[in-house]
């Protein structure tokens, strides 16, 4: 999930401060380093996550019914 993040656009920083974690701590997760971050944390970043694809789903579909008119 972090990962496609930061493929979206996401820096490292950003994703701490929306997380409101380290940037390090992101960094470690990214790099294997921490492998099981804690559940709290994961629930967040899946939060973080799912918002930015219903963004992308939200675009797709304003994308198509402009289309249409």
């Amino acid at each position: 999930m972090l990962l496609y993040l930061v493929k979206r656009g996401f820096t490292e920083e950003s994703i701490a401060i929306a997380l409101n974690v380290n940037q390090s701590t992101i960094s470690r997760i990214l790099s294997g380093k921490i492998q099981e971050p804690r559940g709290s944390l994961v629930n967040t970043i899946r939060y973080l996550f799912e918002k930015e694809q219903n963004k992308q789903v939200d675009s797709i579909i304003s994308f198509r019914n402009g289309q249409g008119q």
